[in-house]
C-alpha cells in the first residue's frame, strides 16, 4: 500500500500492514458519541478479536524491534483486552443464567456487577487515553507512529522469524503439563495457550497458506458448526507472499473444534463456581449448602452441560498425545519448512494439486 503525506509518498511495509485492520476496527468503535456507546460497539463488533490480533503481532515482533514496539503489549493492549473480557464474561453469565431459569434476584445481582464492570472499563479507557479529551494521544495512535518508525526486515527474514515463533509456541504448549482437574490454571490456561495458534494464522494472513493435505488421523468432526465459522478460514488479503508458511486446513479445523469444546467446558465450570457465590450474595438463598445444590441444578439445565473435568481430560489427551496427538502432528509440519526454499514450497503444493 502507498500512502501520501504532505505531498510525499511512501510504501507501508508488509509487517506494518498487518496491524492496520485491527487498528482500524478498534478506532471505529472508539469514536462513538459517548463512553456507553463505545462499550456497546466494542462488545457488538467483536473488537476483542482485534485486540487478540494486535497481541499476537506484538508477541511476535516486540522482542525483535524493542526500540520502537516494547511496552505496548504489557501497558496498553493486554490490559484493554482483559477489561473488555471481564465485561464480556459478565454479559455471558447473565445470558447463561437467563437461559437456565435462574432466580430473578440473582440475574439482577449479576446485572449490577456487569454495570460496575462497565464503569471500570470506562475509567480504564479514559485513563489510558483510548477515549476522552486526550484521545489524540491514544496508545493506538502512538502504536501507529511506532510502526512507521520501525526499520522492518525483508520478507525472507520476516518469514523465518514468524515461523520460529509459531514453532516455539506449539512446542511449548506440547511440553507444558496442564492440570485438567483445575479450572483456571489448567483447562482455561491450556485453551488460552492453544488458541494463540489460530490467532497467529489470522494475524499474518498474507504469510500463511492453508493447504489441503490429509492428516493421518481424523482430528475433527467434518459436520461441526465451528468449521463453517470465518475463524476457520484466513482473512482475504491482497499481495500475499510468494513463499508462504504452509499449515494444514484440517489442522486449523481441529484446533478450532478443540478450542470450542474446551470453551464450552470452561464456561460450564465457571458457572459452577459463580452461581453458588451469586446465589448467596444476592440473597436468593441463605445457606451455602442450598447455594451449592441449586447452582448445580441450574448449570445442569444448560444445553451445553458436560462433566467439565472428564470432558477436558478427554480433549487434552487427544491433542497432546506424544505420538498421535494433534500437536505432535503439527510441529514436524512446521519444523520441516525451516529449511525450505521457495522451490520446495512450490513443489509440495504441486503434489497436492495446487
Amino acid at each position: 500500500m502507498i500512502l501520501s503525506v504532505c505531498g510525499f509518498s511512501f510504501a507501508q511495509s508488509r509487517q506494518e500492514l498487518r496491524f492496520q485492520r485491527p487498528l482500524r476496527d478498534l478506532r471505529r468503535s472508539l469514536k462513538q458519541k459517548d463512553a456507553e456507546a463505545v462499550i456497546e460497539a466494542l462488545l457488538g463488533n467483536t473488537n476483542r478479536t482485534d485486540l487478540f490480533e494486535l497481541e499476537a503481532l506484538l508477541r511476535v515482533y516486540e522482542d525483535e524491534y524493542p526500540e520502537t514496539l516494547e511496552g505496548f503489549l504489557k501497558k496498553d493492549i493486554k490490559p484493554f483486552e482483559d477489561e473488555l473480557g471481564r465485561t464480556s464474561d459478565l454479559k455471558e453469565a447473565i445470558q447463561f443464567s437467563e437461559e437456565v431459569g435462574a432466580p430473578p434476584v440473582l440475574i439482577a445481582f449479576l446485572k449490577g456487577r456487569e454495570q460496575q464492570q462497565r464503569e471500570k472499563l470506562k475509567r480504564f479507557l479514559e485513563e489510558h487515553r483510548f477515549i476522552g479529551e486526550k484521545a489524540s494521544q491514544s496508545p493506538l495512535m502512538k502504536l501507529q507512529e511506532a510502526l512507521e518508525d520501525t526499520e522492518w526486515d525483508g520478507k525472507k527474514a520476516d518469514r523465518k522469524h514468524v515461523l520460529k515463533k509459531l514453532r516455539k509456541l506449539i512446542k511449548e504448549v506440547a511440553a507444558t503439563d496442564y492440570e485438567m482437574k483445575e479450572l483456571e490454571s489448567g483447562i482455561h490456561e491450556f485453551r488460552r495457550d492453544l488458541r494463540w495458534v489460530p490467532i497467529y494464522l489470522r494475524s499474518f494472513p498474507d504469510l500463511f497458506k492453508l493447504d489441503p493435505r490429509k492428516l493421518w488421523a481424523e482430528y475433527s468432526d467434518p459436520n461441526h458448526p465451528v468449521l463453517k465459522s470465518p475463524y476457520s478460514r484466513l482473512p482475504v488479503v491482497r499481495n500475499k507472499v510468494g513463499f508462504p508458511i504452509l499449515f494444514p486446513q484440517q489442522g486449523l479445523f481441529a484446533l478450532n473444534e478443540t478450542i470450542d469444546q474446551l470453551g464450552k467446558a470452561k464456561d460450564i465450570g465457571k458457572m459452577e463456581e459463580l452461581l453458588p457465590q451469586a446465589l448467596l450474595a444476592s440473597g436468593a438463598v441463605t445457606k451455602a449448602s442450598e447455594a451449592k445444590k441449586l447452582g448445580r441444578e441450574l448449570v445442569k439445565r444448560h444445553p451445553n452441560y458436560v462433566p467439565v473435568f472428564k470432558k477436558a481430560a478427554e480433549i487434552y489427551k487427544k491433542v497432546t498425545d506424544e505420538e498421535i496427538g494433534l500437536l505432535a502432528v503439527l510441529h514436524p509440519i512446521l519444523k520441516e519448512q525451516k529449511d525450505w526454499d521457495k522451490r520446495d514450497c512450490r513443489n509440495f503444493l504441486r503434489t497436492l494439486g495446487h
